[in-house]
Formats: C-alpha cells, sequence, structure tokens
C-alpha cells in the first residue's frame, strides 16, 4: 500500500496510510491528512488513488503544492521517493509495490511509456520526436571532443577558431531568416532551414523546449524532408546539456562511453552529432538545438559547434521574444475572458436585497481575483419563506467559479424539490460527489419563515454561524450540528437547527475569507474579532454590524493583498 511520510524540521516522522480512493491534504478536521498551520488552505491538495496509479492534485490552494520543488500546475502521477512540499511541511511519497518501475511522464502531451518502433521505454512526444528514457553512461573514455559554453564562442582574443566574418554572416543570415516571426511554430523551422544552409553536413536537425518537467518539440527537420523513419532524441544527452548548459560535440556518438547506453542514438546510427543549450535572458537552460549527421563519412569539428553555438544564442534569444509576446497576447485575451466571467457571476448573484417586512438585510461580497469560489444567494420559496445560503468553493478562480455557477443551480432545484433542509444537504452532497471533480464546497443554508419567526440552519464544514440577541446575548451555532463540506464523503448526512428570531436579533454568516485573512505581521483576522465587532455594534443594527466588520477588517489587513474570496450576509428581524 502505498504511503507518505512527513520530513518537518523538529518534528518525528508520521506516516500517513493512503488507504481511500481520494485522500485531502489541508487544515480542515474533515482532510484525511490534516496540517495545522494557518499558511496552508484548509483543502490544499489531494492524492485520488485507482487502477493506473496515485495521483497528486493542487485545489487552488492560496500557497500552492510543489512535487519536487516545482509547483504543481496540473494533476500528475506520483512515482515512488517524490518529494511533496505544502508550505513548510514536506511529504515523501513511497510505494513499496512500484519502487523499481520506470517513472512516467509528467504532462499530457505525452503518451504513456511502452514499446515505440519496436524499442522499449520510449516515450512520443508531438507527431515524429521520441525522447528516450535512457540513462547516462560513465564519464571515462568519452570520445566526445569538445565543450563549450557561450563565453567561449563569443571570445576575440585569438581562441576562437572560426573567422569573425563567417560569425557576422552566420548571424546576419539568422536574423533575417527570423525577421517577422510572432510565433514558435515560425521561428522552430526557420531556425532550422538557417542552419541545414550553414551546415551542409547535417543530415537533420531539432529544437526541443522543457516547459515544467514535460517537453516541447518546437520544430524536426529532414534534409531530406519529412523522414519515413521517426527522428529522435536521447533524454541522456538532452539532460547532460540542460545540466552544464555547455555544447558538446562527439565525432563518433555510437562509440561514446558517456552515450553508449542510449539506445536510441545506437538505434538510429547517429555518426557524430552537436548539441547545443538554449540560454534565456537569465541564463537558464530552456532548450537544446541539435544537429547530427548519420553518414560514416561526416564528423562535425570544433569551429562547427563554436559557429552554431553563436547562432543558437541568436535563435535563443528569437524563441524568448516571441514566446514572451504569445504571453502577452494570452494573458489580454484571459483578461478579457475573466472580465466576461466576471460580469455573469455577478449576475448570478443577488441583485438586490429581499424586501421582506419586518426584517433587514446586509451583504459584502469581494472576489480575490476577477472570479471567485464564494457564493450567496436569497431563494424566495413558494409558501413566502425565504432561503439564505452563503457557500465557498474549495480554492478561488475560474474553475472554483464555474462550479459555483453550477451549484447556484442545484441549490435552487433541491430547495423546490425538498421541504426538509437535511434532505437539500444530502442531495446536494450527492450530486456534488459524484461529479468526481475533487472539489469540495462549505456552506450554510437557513430558510427563514416570517410569519412565525423561525430561522432553520444547516452547516455543512463551513464557519459558525452567530446569532445576537436583544441586549448583547449572543450565540455560536452548536459546533455539534456542523457536517461533512459538501462533496467530501459520499452519502453524508445533516442535522438540522431551529432557532427563534425575535425582535432586534440579528444573523450574521460569512466564508473564511474574511476570518483568515492576514496582516502585514502575518496575523489573521480570526473568528474571535469577529465576534468582538458583531458585539460592539449589535444594538445598532444589521447594516452597522455588517459595515463595522468589513471596516475594521479593512484596518487589519492595509496594504495586505485579499488572498481568499470574501463574503458576509448578514440579516434581522427589526420589527
Amino acid at each position: 500500500m502505498a504511503y507518505l511520510i512527513s520530513e518537518k524540521n523538529g518534528e518525528n516522522p508520521k506516516r500517513y496510510s493512503l488507504d481511500k480512493p481520494i485522500v485531502t491534504i489541508g487544515r480542515h478536521p474533515d482532510c484525511q491528512i490534516v496540517i495545522e498551520d494557518s499558511s496552508v488552505s484548509r483543502f490544499n491538495s489531494q492524492i485520488s488513488l485507482d487502477e493506473q496509479g496515485s495521483f497528486l492534485e493542487d485545489l487552488d490552494s492560496r500557497n500552492g503544492t510543489y512535487l519536487n520543488d516545482a509547483r504543481l500546475h496540473q494533476k500528475t502521477r506520483l512515482q515512488d521517493g517524490d518529494k511533496i512540499r505544502i508550505c513548510d511541511v514536506s511529504l515523501v511519497f513511497r510505494n513499496p509495490d512500484h519502487s523499481q518501475q520506470d517513472t512516467d511522464p509528467r504532462s499530457s502531451g505525452r503518451q504513456g511509456r511502452g514499446s515505440v518502433a519496436g524499442v522499449p521505454d520510449a516515450t512520443m512526444i508531438g507527431n515524429n520526436m521520441v525522447v528516450w528514457d535512457d540513462s547516462p553512461g560513465e564519464e571515462e573514455g568519452s570520445t566526445i571532443m569538445s565543450h563549450m559554453d557561450l563565453g567561449s564562442a563569443l571570445s576575440a582574443k585569438g581562441r576562437t577558431k572560426v573567422d569573425p566574418e563567417l560569425k557576422l554572416a552566420a548571424l546576419m543570415e539568422i536574423t533575417r531568416s527570423l525577421s517577422g516571426a510572432i510565433s514558435l511554430d515560425k521561428v522552430g523551422p526557420r531556425v532550422l532551414d538557417c542552419l541545414l544552409r550553414l551546415f551542409a553536413n547535417a543530415d537533420r536537425g531539432f529544437i526541443v523546449l522543457r516547459e515544467n518537467t514535460a517537453f516541447r518539440v518546437v520544430a524536426a527537420k529532414n534534409r531530406s524532408g519529412v523522414s519515413e523513419r521517426q527522428m529522435r532524441c536521447s533524454r541522456t544527452v538532452f539532460e547532460h546539456v540542460m545540466q552544464t548548459k555547455q555544447a558538446i560535440l562527439s565525432a563518433d556518438t555510437s562509440s561514446d562511453s558517456r552515450f553508449n547506453s542510449s539506445v536510441s542514438i545506437v538505434d538510429i546510427e547517429i555518426r557524430s552529432m552537436m548539441c547545443v543549450p538554449l540560454l534565456n535572458s537569465e541564463g537558464n537552460a530552456v532548450g537544446m538545438l541539435q544537429l547530427d549527421s548519420i553518414r560514416k563519412s561526416i564528423a562535425f569539428r570544433e569551429e562547427d559547434l563554436e559557429l552554431m553555438l553563436v547562432v543558437g544564442m541568436q535563435a535563443a534569444n528569437a524563441i524568448e521574444k516571441v514566446y514572451l509576446l504569445q504571453m502577452e497576447i494570452y494573458q489580454q485575451q484571459m483578461q478579457h475572458d475573466l472580465k466576461v466571467a466576471n460580469e455573469v457571476q455577478r449576475a448570478i448573484l443577488p441583485q438586490k436585497r429581499p424586501d421582506l417586512p419586518g426584517y433587514l438585510f446586509y451583504d459584502f461580497y469581494r472576489s480575490a481575483n476577477q472570479v471567485g469560489g464564494d457564493y450567496y444567494d436569497y431563494i424566495p420559496l413558494p409558501d413566502g419563506r425565504l432561503a439564505i445560503i452563503v457557500a465557498d468553493v474549495a480554492g478561488h478562480g475560474v474553475a472554483s467559479a464555474m462550479l459555483m455557477a453550477k451549484f447556484s443551480t442545484e441549490v435552487r432545484y433541491n430547495l423546490l424539490g425538498h421541504a426538509e433542509l437535511c434532505d437539500v444537504g444530502h442531495c446536494l452532497n450527492q450530486a456534488i460527489y459524484d461529479w468526481h471533480l475533487g472539489r469540495f464546497i462549505t456552506m450554510i443554508l437557513c430558510v427563514l419563515d416570517p410569519r412565525t419567526a423561525k430561522l432553520k440552519m444547516i452547516n455543512a464544514g463551513h464557519p459558525l454561524a452567530t446569532i445576537t440577541r436583544r441586549g448583547g446575548r449572543m450565540e455560536t451555532q452548536d459546533v455539534a450540528y456542523n457536517g461533512f463540506a459538501i462533496g467530501m464523503v459520499e452519502a453524508a448526512e445533516y442535522r438540522e437547527m431551529e432557532f427563534d428570531l425575535a425582535v432586534g436579533d440579528a444573523v450574521v454568516l460569512y466564508t473564511d475569507g474574511l476570518s483568515e485573512q492576514v496582516n502585514t505581521a502575518g496575523d489573521i483576522y480570526g473568528s474571535d474579532r469577529v465576534e468582538r465587532e458583531i458585539k460592539k455594534y449589535a444594538d445598532k443594527g444589521v447594516e452597522a454590524i455588517g459595515k463595522g466588520v468589513i471596516s475594521d477588517l479593512r484596518i487589519h489587513s492595509e496594504r495586505v493583498s485579499q488572498a481568499d474570496d470574501l463574503c458576509l450576509v448578514c440579516f434581522g428581524h427589526i420589527a
């Protein structure tokens, strides 16, 4: 059975068995692995298990989930020994049954490992490229003719073997070729066209970039056009160039002990190759450019490598500029889409407060981003009662906003179909659970009968409701009635509470974005401070309570950006 081992400084290691289909990690007590740290989101991340393996996924947490020191952006399969970091807590994934198995690809764009063209342990990339998951050989006896970095290639102190005029001509050629290119799909092929013109002895070439833990083939060309055989590169070579940030030249890779365990190189009989790292403006290796020859009579020379390194510098610069341009275009489109999404979400939320004789309402809503996962609503029921809901989808952003929109429809549908709140809660939980989205929703759902001044309520993992009574007395909802968050466990049950509201009484509901907002010192606002502000304004009415809490929150969090969506709803019996 797979399990996690904690590695937190100053604490004894803890073992957490992964014995459920979904294991949640976070600060909330309903999580299977609870991390008591205010910087950890309530539902921070989860591990799902199926017949394919164990998969780690971040739940749009505030401070992120890190896998092997890289921030996690998509659902990723875990391998034995992988390190998971959540804030200051490190967890090591162990799977004794599969500790000897090879690592699977980390990108949705790559197929699983297996046999490609009859050669084992190959990974498909793109349409015609294979990166072999081979292992590096020993250093001794290497036939690599030369290592070279950018400084050596640009040196003008007599060490260069390439005529400066040839360097200049090559730079002018590559600059001319790349002029006007505004997409990576155009830059890559133009670079290779230029290189194949400059190096008549090269048979083929490719450019591959690393994006997080995945590979992206920008271009691959064969001098004779589209090859009938798949073009291949070696992961061993790629990793070596990326790590050392040095170009390499090998006269005969088939006999090079550094790479002779690379079945990919032996299989395609590469006789000579040049590999150049692509460095961005910060000096980080972001990819590799390779030219190779399969003709036994052809061997690249050191001056070829030097010239290719200079050309590679210009190519890397062009690729980075195009990438930044595409990112800018993408960001502009995203901003436009988010603006539209914000307008749609605002339309889903109440457009006005209820006009209910004898009762007064106040609400405040502000998302951390342009769209959010907090939700509130006032829903008139056919018999004259009014449903009031405050909910919080785990995480924030577009995905949470989309789930919130769907959830709002489910709430209205089930309120009309069920007379008892506990049945509504049960059906909402089952609907969200059956979607298998791996996201949870905390919720307080109330139904107010204005004729009898009775308030019924269920709580699904949400911050406790506060009721102020006339004369300054305050009540907090009994924590024993707090059930599982919606969608967390199958067939969850919810217990209904009932309150009588006298004239002067008020009810305050809020999401944890309010109570967990931090200040510049890192201190959270806290539920105790919320209750203190409620009590301060209790005798001044519902609106005074709401505005007083929000005003005090602003003072607390001055000069600190909002970390989570925020929602506050107050209502009271006034006559």
